[in-house]
């Protein structure tokens, strides 16, 4: 077994964090915060951070999946990895489009009123969830 070295995964567990970081701020802080000062700085820092975060969280990944990677689509390690982001993929698609489907605003389109715009976000979604289906193709 090659042992892990503690700066890699330290590193991507910060980039991890700037991206959770990211998400809670533009979803839940600035949308509901009334201080206009603590809204801007948030956003700041967010921005300021952004052209790094997901770079990093990917080249490190790549760094510590090496091993996976060398496998190829013959080793079930890939196989498990690629399952489980199918899985979630679909699963939060239906979620959003349940969601929208009964008003929540979740940057999709309604499943009522545009079909066919609803359905092709499994192949080519607009919301956060671009990333997850990333994650599947690139392991892919």
């Amino acid at each position: 077994m090659v042992r892990r070295l503690k700066w890699v995964d330290s590193a991507r567990g910060v980039a991890v964090l700037l991206v959770v970081l990211m998400h809670v701020t533009i979803v839940a802080y600035t949308p509901f915060t009334l201080d206009d000062a603590s809204r801007v700085t948030w956003q700041a820092m967010v921005d300021m951070v952004g052209p790094a975060r997901l770079p990093v969280v990917f080249i490190l990944a790549g760094m510590l999946n090496a091993a996976t990677i060398r496998a190829g689509f013959g080793g079930t390690k890939i196989r498990r990895t690629l399952w489980t982001y199918v899985w979630i993929y679909v699963l939060w698609q239906v979620i959003y489009t349940v969601l929208t489907g009964i008003g929540v605003n979740v940057w999709t389109p309604n499943p009522w009123t545009q079909k066919k715009a609803a359905l092709l976000q499994f192949i080519a979604p607009t919301t956060v969830l671009w990333l997850l289906l990333a994650l599947a193709l690139w392991t892919l």
